[in-house]
């Protein structure tokens, strides 16, 4: 499918983000990012929105303009982050609720057919040829030695990651 999408109203590492259909917006990756990892964001997001934290509803993988995308509810609300930036004496209100959020989700276990996340971080070290091989040798062994869980995890938290709405924070990406 073709469409002018107009300017991102976001920029992120792997996407952009656009306004899509009401209520909706447009997550378009960038061609490097494959559907495989896109499908796995998919099911993940999924089943972080059924765990009943806050975060915005997952929709279809869609194909727009030669690229792969993933439609998610619109939230609408500045990032944590701009309002530190604005008004940095929130700071320690602002850590106390990320701090609360990461609890609650580390709280909420994950029920989805999808590889640990442990799994997918000896994958990378392994595959890396940027980590020097002592270092490689000795992150795997830290990690196989960790135990297995059920628990969600993030990977990139921080307050650039939560939208300040009018009903409370919201978790994205």
């Amino acid at each position: 499918m073709s469409r002018d999408l107009g300017h991102p109203i976001a920029y992120g590492r792997t996407a952009e983000i656009y306004a899509w259909q009401e209520g909706k917006v447009l997550k378009l990756f960038y061609d490097w990012f494959c559907l495989e990892n896109i499908e796995y964001e998919a099911q993940i997001a999924q089943a972080v929105y059924a765990s009943g934290l806050p975060v915005p509803a997952v929709g279809e993988v869609t194909r727009v303009n030669d690229r792969n995308g993933l439609v998610y509810q619109r939230v609408e609300g500045d990032p944590m982050s701009d309002m530190l930036a604005q008004r940095p004496w929130n700071g320690i209100r602002c850590a106390r609720r990320v701090a609360e959020l990461q609890a609650q989700m580390h709280a909420s276990t994950i029920q989805v057919n999808i590889p640990s996340q442990k799994q997918k971080l000896i994958n990378k070290i392994r595959h890396s040829k940027a980590l020097p091989a002592y270092l490689q040798s000795k992150t795997l062994a830290a990690l196989e030695i960790m135990p297995d869980g059920d628990r969600l995890c993030h990977g990139d938290f921080h307050p650039g990651k939560f939208l300040i709405t009018p009903q409370g924070e919201t978790i994205i990406d």
